[in-house]
């Protein structure tokens, strides 16, 4: 492409790279926005290698931050939009009709986003499609991806999303050349997203699945004085316990959230047992069906012929249990010889529990479909006579909820949001977690009782209406992004 000011040709990363540090520059040289601060200081690339491998001259990245980094105040409770619940949790009351429009544009942060990359991607994608249809416009910045400079796209909802990836705190500890890869990924992403929040007149960020790479736009959102709001969403709290090394940048990002949320009230408990400081600020909306989906089944469900009998659908995971579910069909054959067992997905364990069916001769009786396409799914949840959910720990399925939203019966293990999709047996069957005994009892007998397992179809399926409009979930969002920038 040609300069701007030369006429000359240079290739497209040096023109945009120049045009971008004259802009972060003066952004950072500008007079404070609304109380908070000029943004940041620039450093060339070339500099890089002139960096202390360990931070700059002793200090973190953070000293580069020109000005004392203003303290934000939290939401406590959000108090102006909650409404106290009868199950005793925080809840953001929906705004009134026409509140969205008032919200400025959300910057979404998300490790995945869209297409079938899992139920944290399918879920955020649907939730940014939501606030658009309720009048809250969105910038999407996707993580967990390989590309070291930025890259924009348009998303399906005609939202730009930024791709670029960036790497967790534990990579400034690594060999010279990881400390290095961290500090330019690191630069770059400060620098882009300054320019970005200035360009997009960006109100609120929002973090989703809150990971240790986050660390950097939280200091991002700090030096710019924008509020910043997380979102738990299942197994990410488990890091806490599982890796205490990862508890200093989430417990940083918990501290400067304006508002924690979590997506379930069982969740909000088990945030609240690991970090009781965000107790003041831990407020629950909870997850709702993907959009799209939403779009496609609220309808009567259609009436295709009920060929699986257990249906599995997700990441083959440790945190969703296939290996505890593929120990109990071991008893649901011994006592049902034709039940057929169907894993829809992929992951680290399909390998195991491949070798697994082979030694214990279940070979004609369980399938592995693999990944499919998100249009797909449906299709599997109308033709499953029962859906499983063996999780050791979720935040607010959407298996549960893209199930029962067609009408199929779902058994559960008692863990998270589950219970709150199911109703505490009304609407479904919980059972022990990690129990694979209880599972397999639960699944033999409602196998039995197709009488049983229409009414909990038909219940689930009008608790899901009421309770998981993605609409109402946006909306609740919207009444959040509204009291956090007028702060």
């Amino acid at each position: 492409m040609q300069d701007r000011r030369t006429g000359a040709h240079v290739p497209r990363m040096a023109v945009e790279s120049r045009e971008m540090r004259r802009e972060v520059v003066a952004a950072a040289s500008a007079p404070p926005r609304d109380g908070g601060v000029a943004g940041i200081v620039f450093y060339h690339p070339p500099a890089l290698a002139r960096l202390p491998p360990r931070g700059c001259g002793g200090r973190s990245l953070s000293a580069g931050f020109r000005h004392p980094v203003p303290v934000v105040p939290h939401v406590s409770k959000v108090a102006q939009h909650s409404t106290e619940r009868d199950d005793g949790a925080d809840r953001v009351a929906p705004p009134e009709p026409g509140d969205g429009d008032a919200v400025g544009p959300v910057l979404i942060v998300t490790p995945w986003y869209g297409g079938n990359l899992g139920g944290v991607a399918v879920s955020v994608s649907g939730l940014v499609g939501a606030l658009r249809r309720v009048g809250v416009p969105s910038v999407v910045y996707q993580l967990d991806v390989p590309n070291r400079w930025p890259a924009w796209r348009t998303g399906d909802h005609g939202e730009t999303i930024l791709s670029l990836g960036v790497r967790g705190p534990s990579a400034a500890r690594g060999g010279i050349k990881q400390r290095l890869g961290y500090w330019q990924r690191r630069l770059t992403l400060l620098v882009t997203l300054a320019r970005m929040v200035r360009r997009e007149r960006i109100t609120a960020i929002h973090l989703h699945y809150c990971v240790p790479e986050f660390d950097t736009v939280r200091e991002v959102a700090r030096a710019l004085g924008v509020p910043l709001i997380t979102t738990f969403r299942g197994s990410e709290i488990h890091q806490f316990a599982d890796d205490p090394a990862l508890g200093g940048p989430l417990r940083r990002i918990i501290r400067d959230a304006v508002a924690v949320t979590t997506v379930s009230d069982g969740l909000r408990r088990t945030l609240l047992e690991r970090v009781p400081e965000a107790a003041e600020k831990a407020v629950v909306i909870r997850n709702a069906v993907p959009l799209a989906y939403w779009d496609r089944e609220r309808d009567e469900p259609g009436t295709e012929g009920r060929d699986i009998d257990v249906l599995f659908c997700g990441n083959l995971l440790p945190v969703k249990g296939p290996d505890i579910l593929l120990e109990a069909w071991r008893s649901v054959h011994a006592r049902v010889p034709s039940a057929r067992l169907v894993f829809v997905g992929s992951g680290p364990l399909e390998e195991r529990l491949r070798a697994l069916v082979a030694e214990w001769k279940l070979d004609g009786v369980v399938t592995f479909a693999g990944r499919v396409d998100r249009s797909d799914v449906a299709s599997y949840y109308r033709r499953a006579r029962i859906a499983v959910l063996p999780s050791r720990g979720e935040g607010l399925p959407l298996t549960a909820l893209e199930a029962t939203l067609v009408g199929t019966p779902v058994v559960g293990a008692a863990v998270g949001g589950v219970p709150e999709v199911l109703g505490d047996d009304e609407s479904g069957i919980l059972v022990p977690p990690e129990n694979p005994s209880a599972l397999a009892d639960a699944l033999v007998d409602l196998l039995a009782n197709e009488e049983r397992r229409a009414r909990l179809g038909r219940d689930a399926r009008a608790r899901t209406l009421l309770m998981f409009d993605p609409l109402a979930m946006a909306r609740r969002y919207a009444a959040l992004y509204a009291t956090v920038s007028r702060r």
